[in-house]
């Protein structure tokens, strides 16, 4: 009786706490009995980099009795690095036996997904890209972290 109770409280505080995690008509029901409404969060464009202007005050070990405030003042003017270029999609043609994970992951755009286990003491992976555009997708087979073979299927 004591955890039917527990479980009647618990699921109460949740629904008044967190009512946006229920079902979209149950929660636009219990916002209009309760008055609250779901919050979401809508992504704000990048926008690009702006220099940034800083001043900060440098102690100084030793202060010469003819100094002030003034002399001690440093400006910094900090510019952001421009964006880069995307990283090109991977076809098969393009990954060389005998790479390294690290090659491969610096070379090309970062996988779709990535497949990883052992197997007889040896670390097999399988790196998976996918090309939304074209449907082409490529396999990178990956046996401790040195490519073994790679693949490229067309739709």
């Amino acid at each position: 009786m004591v955890l039917l109770i527990a479980c009647i409280a618990l699921g109460a505080g949740f629904l008044i706490l967190r009512p946006q995690a229920l079902w979209g008509p149950a929660a636009a029901a219990f916002a209009a009995i309760t008055g609250t409404t779901a919050k979401t969060e809508t992504p704000t464009p990048a926008e690009p980099p702006k220099p940034v202007e800083k001043v900060r005050r440098v102690r100084t070990g030793v202060r010469p009795a003819d100094s002030t405030d003034e002399d001690r003042e440093v400006t910094v003017k900090i510019i952001a690095l421009p964006p880069t270029a995307p990283l090109p999609f991977p076809l098969a043609q393009e990954v060389a036996r005998g790479m390294t994970r690290s090659a491969v992951l610096a070379g090309f755009t970062a996988p779709t997904a990535t497949i990883a286990g052992a197997d007889i003491g040896h670390l097999q992976e399988r790196l998976v890209y996918v090309d939304p555009p074209s449907g082409r997708a490529t396999w990178i087979y990956l046996v401790d972290g040195k490519v073994s073979r790679a693949e490229t299927f067309s739709p």
